[in-house]
């Protein structure tokens, strides 16, 4: 069961884990006793501390982000050696550890991105107001990234060979004892389509408001970040019927198995860029007098905009390629 995939799963855990637990323990120390103003021995250990921290820390978030995607890749590498398992879902549910692990990668790669963008931010000031408060934040990640190694342990002890699991067939079918199926033959309606195209319009006009006149960052960001879940949806409602031509098959794990997978990975990624970029936005605001005249703040904020509005796009057209280059004609209801 030691295929290549979870072997560099396991080895870049390890790395990670170390890396997370070095970063935490000493962005702590910052976070404590950091005093720019004092001119003791402390400080100037602090300050040699920090100056590595602002590499190592982002090269860790990256790599955290990276695991996610490794994380489903290695799932859906493992689906030959447990009985009945189609594709990575499978996997990923024959246990409450796998969605807890998968959930807790999500909630990593979401806040690490949130952060970068932060540390971005702050770092445009040569004071850099905010640095105990973005070290602050690191030891959080520590323990959450803990609590992803020890979810990963549990969900790979549990997995043998002769374990029998359910596909994703049987998981998204209407006969399924798992409320999955009714839920989403609940949401399949033009209500969600009505939201999600709405949602969509707030996220463009209000990040056209912020390109242009610097106000209503926040609506903007939350928008974005409600996109998140909203385009997940939307792949698992509709984008999957026009991949599979299949009204009933609504796997989105089984997209990466298909013959243009890269297509639908480029789709996920987009849909964190977005999230990220737009999302990280708001954070700007803590920069208002900077971000009220020209100067690099105001730059550096049209840039995660004009990220956040292309990924978007580009995601949309992904998704429309899907439809357009589809045999199957949808039912509407």
């Amino acid at each position: 069961m030691w295929t290549p995939a979870l072997l560099v799963l396991v080895i870049l855990e390890i790395f990670l884990f170390i890396f997370w637990l070095v970063n935490g323990i000493y962005a702590l120390r910052i976070a404590l006793f950091w005093d720019r103003g004092s001119g003791a021995q402390r400080q100037i250990r602090l300050e040699s501390i920090a100056e590595l921290l602002v590499v190592l820390v982002p090269f860790t978030m990256v790599l955290s982000i990276c695991s996610l995607f490794l994380t489903i890749f290695t799932a859906d590498s493992l689906t030959p050696f447990l009985t009945g398992a189609m594709c990575g879902f499978g996997v990923f549910t024959f246990t409450g550890y796998g969605v807890a692990l998968l959930c807790c990668k999500i909630v990593l790669a979401l806040g690490t991105g949130l952060w970068l963008v932060f540390n971005h931010i702050d770092r445009l000031h040569a004071e850099q107001h905010l640095l105990r408060l973005r070290f602050a934040i690191v030891p959080f990640f520590t323990v959450l990234y803990g609590s992803d190694c020890i979810l990963l342990y549990l969900w790979l002890q549990q997995m043998h060979p002769d374990t029998l699991v359910s596909c994703c067939g049987d998981l998204f079918s209407a006969t399924s004892p798992f409320t999955l199926p009714q839920l989403l033959n609940s949401l399949e309606s033009t209500t969600t389509l009505t939201g999600f195209f709405g949602l969509l319009l707030c996220y463009y006009l209000t990040g056209i408001i912020v390109f242009f006149r610097k106000k209503m960052l926040t609506l903007f960001s939350l928008s974005a970040l409600l996109l998140l879940p909203v385009n997940i949806l939307i792949v698992t409602l509709y984008i999957t019927q026009y991949a599979f031509e299949n009204p009933v098959h609504r796997c989105p794990f089984c997209l990466l198995q298909e013959s243009d997978a890269i297509l639908f990975w480029l789709i996920y990624a987009g849909i964190w860029l977005s999230a990220v970029s737009g999302g990280g936005v708001c954070m700007f605001s803590l920069r208002k007098k900077q971000l009220s005249i020209p100067g690099n703040v105001q730059t550096s904020c049209n840039r995660f905009v004009i990220i956040a509005l292309l990924s978007t796009t580009l995601l949309l057209s992904m998704m429309f390629t899907v439809i357009l280059t589809s045999n199957y004609l949808y039912s509407w209801k």
